[in-house]
Order: C-alpha cells, then sequence, then structure tokens
C-alpha cells in the first residue's frame, strides 16, 4: 500500500473486526473504514447475515470512493466487484479442501484469485495466478522486514525463549480440530524451564490463572520482532507456523491439520522449517521439542534452511506492485504463467511482452 500510494495511487483501506486487526491498523497509522464493527456469532445464519452487512456496506463505500480495482480475503469484495462490474481480486494460501464455503462464496465472483503455486483451488484452479512463494512473505520478507533486538530490553523479555500460541479453534473450517491445552502446556513449561528455556505464552483466549506469569505483554505491532527473535515456536495456529517458517525459526505446529495445508507441508517437508503433529500424538510433540531444544546447531541449520527457501522463492510484495501498478497490461502478460523468479528477472529487465 506504502509504495503504490508513493507511486501515486489512491487506496481506501476497509477492515472488519477480528482477531487484533483493528488495534495493528491503528497503531500503525492507517486510515480506514470498519465494514463491520462487532464479531460474528456462530452458525450459518449469522455468517450469511454479516456478509450481507458487508456486502451493503462495501458497495455503499465503492459506489461513492469509485475503485478502478477491488482486491482483498473477504468474499464481500469480489461480490460487490462483480456487482459493479470492476476487476476484482482475491487473495489467499487456504486449499480448497479446508475451506470450501468461502472459496464457493468467494472465488465465483472473482476475476481471478492470487495463491501460492504450491495451493491447491479445486474447481476454481482455472481462476489462479500461482505464485512461487508464500503470502506471508508480502510482509515478512528480509527485503521488507528486519527484527529489532532492542525490542527484547524494551519489552522486558529474556533469552533464550520459547513462543508458544494458542488459537481458539472457533472457526467454521474448525470444526472437529484440537490442539494445545493448558495441561499440555504446563508440561512444556516444566520441561523448558528445566532446559534453560524462558516461556511466554500468547493465547486468543482468557489465560489460565496457572499460566498468567507466562503471558506475553507487548505492543501488537512488535509481535512479529519478538517471533523472529525466539529460539522455538510451539502453536495450534497454522498461520503462525508459516510466519515463524519465513523467518527461520523452527516451529512445531500441534493440531488436527497436520499433514493437510500445501504450503504448510511444503515448507516442513521441503524445506524442514516446520512440523505438524496431531493432536492424538502428544507423546510425539514432547519428543519433538526435546530433539530441537538439544540441537546445539539449530539456529545455523534453521538459518540454512530458511536461506534455502528465499533463494527459491520470490517476494511477492515485488509482484503485487508490479501487477497493480501495471494493470490491466500485467493482467494480459501473466495468463497461463507462474509467478516465479524468472519472471520477476524479465519484470526488473523490463522483458515482459504486454500481449
Amino acid at each position: 500500500m506504502r509504495r503504490l500510494m508513493s507511486d501515486g495511487h489512491e487506496i481506501k483501506l476497509l477492515i472488519k473486526t477480528k482477531d487484533i486487526l483493528e488495534i495493528l491498523v491503528q497503531e500503525d497509522g492507517w486510515q480506514y473504514e470498519n465494514i463491520l464493527s462487532r464479531k460474528n456469532g456462530n452458525g450459518v445464519f449469522h455468517h450469511i447475515w454479516s456478509l450481507l452487512k458487508r456486502d451493503f456496506r462495501i458497495l455503499r463505500i465503492a459506489r461513492k470512493f469509485k475503485p478502478d480495482i477491488l482486491m482483498g480475503s473477504d468474499a464481500s469484495v469480489t461480490q460487490v466487484g462483480w456487482l459493479l462490474g470492476k476487476p476484482r481480486f482475491a487473495v489467499g494460501e487456504d486449499d480448497y479442501s479446508i475451506v470450501r464455503r468461502l472459496h464457493w462464496l468467494m472465488l465465483p465472483f472473482a476475476t481471478t484469485v492470487f495463491a501460492p503455486e504450491i495451493c491447491h483451488l479445486g474447481p476454481f484452479e482455472r481462476k489462479k495466478i500461482a505464485f512461487d512463494s508464500y503470502m506471508k512473505l508480502t510482509y515478512l520478507h528480509p527485503d521488507i522486514f528486519q527484527p529489532d533486538k532492542k525490542l527484547l530490553a524494551a519489552e522486558n523479555l529474556k533469552s533464550p525463549f520459547c513462543l508458544i500460541r494458542m488459537v481458539d479453534l472457533s472457526a467454521y473450517h474448525d470444526n472437529n480440530c484440537l490442539g494445545l491445552n493448558g495441561e499440555m502446556v504446563e508440561q512444556l513449561i516444566q520441561f523448558l524451564d528445566k532446559s534453560g528455556y524462558h516461556v511466554y505464552i500468547d493465547t486468543e483466549n482468557d489465560m489460565p490463572k496457572e499460566l498468567k506469569e507466562h503471558q506475553l505483554k507487548i505492543k501488537k505491532t512488535r509481535f512479529h520482532h519478538i517471533l523472529a527473535l525466539a529460539s522455538l515456536v510451539i502453536t495450534d495456529s497454522q498461520s503462525l507456523s508459516v510466519e515463524a517458517s519465513v523467518l527461520g525459526v523452527p516451529s512445531i505446529r500441534f493440531n488436527d491439520f497436520a499433514g493437510k495445508i500445501s504450503v504448510l507441508e511444503e515448507l516442513e517437508h521441503t524445506y524442514q522449517l516446520t512440523f505438524g503433529i496431531p493432536s492424538k500424538e502428544p507423546d510425539r510433540l514432547l519428543e519433538k521439542v526435546q530433539e530441537l531444544i538439544l540441537n546445539e546447531k539449530r539456529a545455523e541449520i534453521f538459518r540454512q534452511r530458511k536461506e534455502k527457501m528465499l533463494q527459491e522463492k520470490i517476494n511477492p510484495e515485488d509482484f503485487f506492485v508490479w501487477f497493480l501498478g501495471s494493470f490491466p497490461e500485467s493482467f494480459h502478460s501473466i495468463r497461463g504463467k507462474v509467478v516465479n523468479k524468472e519472471f520477476m528477472a524479465n519484470i526488473a529487465s523490463d522483458k515482459i511482452l504486454y500481449e
């Protein structure tokens, strides 16, 4: 957004109340409009009613703002773009098998969808513009983000430390999926403490009293700096596992999505940057934690693995800035191609032919 605005493009940022999104945009100083200030209830009716409200509010804003392009990860963006007859681009890296309902609400209306090459979109594969990278690298690529080690002292955190992140697994696609619980976290703390590691816990739910002393209390916009400086991440969050991986921080994800998500499968089996363990195997979790903690060469091994991954993946921010800044010519020139290192090199040397 900053790069496009510096090139003279006007941007209207819309958000909905979700997790800490509004806190982040406020702390970062962005102007925005919140199109859904109250969180969704659970159940199909609540989701449909929420979507209709978002559709109406975006439609009202778009008629006034008159955008040339609509882009986002919410179904309302593509639906409103379709109603207005404007180019509408969906973005995401979830497989069709994981978020079928979202894809059927969003992708039939999309002009195209940007997704990692490894991501499987099922019946919507023909709409995909595939890029050889991960969405998380749009903000965590080393060309964009470098962790500030001074923030550890500023936030009164001690090294070495392990970061544990617990999510509530209440989204519609999380049905019947289990993850970390308080008893397991206590066992992990006991082992890590004996091994000389401090433990900081971040959770979407209320922190259990017995774990309060380990609660991570930081300014939200500093989270990725702290994440990048961790020795180990243990979580039941897919997103955090990807973020840790692209930062070169060893991560163990403990939930029933292990083995099911293409992006994480590639990060695990091609680059060995993360490890997935299903909830029915808690003993394996403790074994993997012990294996990683006792490996004295862990930091260097994961640094090398991260570098290998970065050498093979593009910086997706560069691609999005080029695509949006050069639209519609960029759209016609990209059909049938995978956006990889060679493609980006051609962009940099102006060898892309606009057809």
